[in-house]
């Protein structure tokens, strides 16, 4: 159909809807189309080096820097020498867990829950869970989740012998979009701000006995997801991130489970975005058979960690399996 083409008078409403709706998917592609020719082509922009693992993150460095300016720098104004406060959280035959707390930036306090098998011996491997919209850190322990949404993966996380770090971020909608638009005003945004203060809360995870954050993950579903994309990038001590549900297009959630080491040659699972404009849910490449499997098919997921091992270059790693209902924490 030719849009525009002759006088308005002559047509409907019903027409001239039917055109501006078809003008609005031809310029949607046009537009992605050109977006991803611009990603996905070499340019000024990025120049990556795969000949080795430090020739590509020196090759992506100015990159990161770039990104860490997009989402606003805090350094500047971090409370030092803060008084760390804990108190219990749950304590029980399988886990110890406490709330922490201290200010990172003035007037501002960070808190989350840690946790850590409760006969853990040595150091453990240390997993960031971070929740979502209209969450909080309950719910990846399996409370205040009717539905089921988060499978209450923190669990078996600390079954296999993982610490879970589960910080409290801004969690409503409104709320969230109110301090976004404030952050703007003077040059940062809330998610920088959540990063920088992730960065305090793994300097004081460095600090307790028992944690191993030499081996530290991350892992968020749907906004806590979008926080894993955004902060990995940014922050070097985290050595893989699993992604959940953070992608949505017509404002429904697609099964998307990126999957990201940090060694740019091992496992990753490509987005729709880097696979083209074709319209098609990601993709696994390099992957395990048994981790590969169950994702193309659109399966729910929970985490599991392999026993024995930790998040890292040559440790145990996280992957998806079959989901089922756990056990809710404190509930028989």
């Amino acid at each position: 159909m030719d849009l525009f083409t002759s006088d308005v008078a002559a047509k409907s409403d019903e027409r001239l809807q039917q055109e501006f709706d078809d003008f609005q998917h031809l310029y949607a592609n046009e537009l992605e189309t050109y977006l991803v020719s611009r990603c996905t082509t070499e340019s000024k922009t990025w120049s990556r080096d795969y000949s080795s693992e430090e020739a590509y993150l020196q090759s992506v460095a100015p990159n990161r820097e770039a990104w860490r300016d997009v989402l606003g720098r805090f350094e500047n104004e971090a409370v030092t020498g803060e008084l760390v406060e804990t108190r219990l959280f749950h304590e029980g035959g399988d886990s110890l867990a406490h709330w922490v707390q201290f200010e990172f930036l003035p007037g501002v306090i960070s808190r989350a829950v840690i946790a850590r098998p409760a006969n853990a011996t040595g150091n453990v491997p240390v997993v960031v869970c971070q929740h979502g919209i209209g969450s909080s850190p309950f719910h990846v322990f399996g409370r205040l989740d009717g539905h089921g949404l988060y499978g209450a993966y923190a669990l078996p996380l600390l079954e296999a012998g993982f610490a879970v770090v589960a910080p409290a971020n801004r969690t409503t909608g409104p709320g969230r979009n109110r301090l976004e638009r404030v952050a703007h005003l003077s040059g940062v945004t809330l998610f920088g701000l959540e990063c920088f203060k992730l960065e305090r809360l793994i300097d004081y995870v460095e600090t307790v006995d028992g944690l191993d954050a030499t081996r530290l993950g991350m892992s968020g579903l749907s906004l806590g997801g979008l926080a894993t994309l955004f902060f990995t990038p940014l922050i070097d001590r985290i050595k893989a991130g699993l992604v959940q549900r953070a992608l949505e297009e017509d404002g429904r959630h697609r099964p998307a489970l990126l999957v990201f080491p940090r060694h740019p040659g091992r496992a990753r699972l490509r987005p729709r975005l880097a696979a083209g404009v074709q319209r098609q849910r990601p993709r696994v490449t390099d992957l395990p058979a048994t981790a590969a499997d169950p994702v193309g098919q659109g399966r729910r997921h929970r985490l599991v960690a392999v026993p024995g091992g930790g998040v890292g270059a040559g440790q145990g790693a996280l992957r998806p399996t079959r989901h089922r209902r756990p056990r809710r924490l404190g509930v028989a």
